[in-house]
């Protein structure tokens, strides 16, 4: 399985069997996915002494998170999957950041910082160390999210947001990607598509301008 990571500012690559993440490599460099994921492939490939044509499935990071660096993720997996004709296995950012958390014993809410203020957010139960998604990904303001929430202790809140309100800080990662992926159903690479949950700037510019003229951004 290979997994290619790129919802938040740290882009990653990982690559594993059922036994577990043989290789991964992650690097932080702002909005740069574009020039980072596919040496990263290359690298986690010869770290790991696996050839492309030895993986089975690829496995992408299909968001919330970054548009930019979804869009780039998703473009680059979806061309090696079409490329060695093989299925692809979509994961939310989100639940990534869950999985993390599942020995925590409580209620899990995983949050990526949204910018304009706000955040996305899904809520988890954790059975049998083992997430369910029990409030699908949204996007909301911080004020709003907590007001859903019980009282201290009852839930674990975890991403790269809402710190002062007790969050343990993680991102997601292509070493979680790759280990959540192998228990996911493998599809067509036309059936994954990005979850933005809202307008990019671009398109939130281009309705707002003469002739619908957009700027790029996230």
């Amino acid at each position: 399985m290979l997994g290619i990571e790129s919802a938040t500012a740290r882009a990653g690559v990982a690559i594993g069997t059922a036994d577990g993440v043989v290789a991964s490599a992650e690097v932080t460099r702002g909005p740069r996915h574009a020039e980072i994921l596919v040496p990263a492939v290359k690298f986690v490939c010869e770290q790991a002494g696996i050839a492309l044509d030895q993986v089975d499935a690829i496995a992408v990071d299909i968001g919330p998170g970054l548009f930019t660096g979804l869009r780039v993720g998703i473009a680059t997996a979806n061309g090696l999957a079409q490329a060695l004709s093989l299925p692809m296995i979509g994961v939310s950012s989100l639940d990534l950041l869950a999985h993390g958390m599942r020995h925590a014993g409580n209620d899990i809410v995983a949050v990526i910082d949204a910018r304009r203020s706000e955040v996305y957010a899904a809520r988890y139960g954790v059975t049998d160390q083992q997430i369910k998604r029990v409030m699908d990904p949204t996007v909301l303001l911080p004020a709003e999210l907590l007001a859903q929430l019980d009282g201290p202790g009852d839930v674990v809140i975890v991403g790269d947001t809402l710190a002062d309100h007790g969050a343990f800080f993680a991102l997601p990662s292509a070493a979680m990607l790759v280990e959540l992926a192998a228990i996911g159903n493998p599809v067509d690479p036309s059936a994954i598509a990005p979850l933005y949950l809202r307008k990019s700037d671009a398109e939130l510019n281009a309705d707002r301008q003469p002739g619908g003229a957009a700027r790029e951004g996230d």
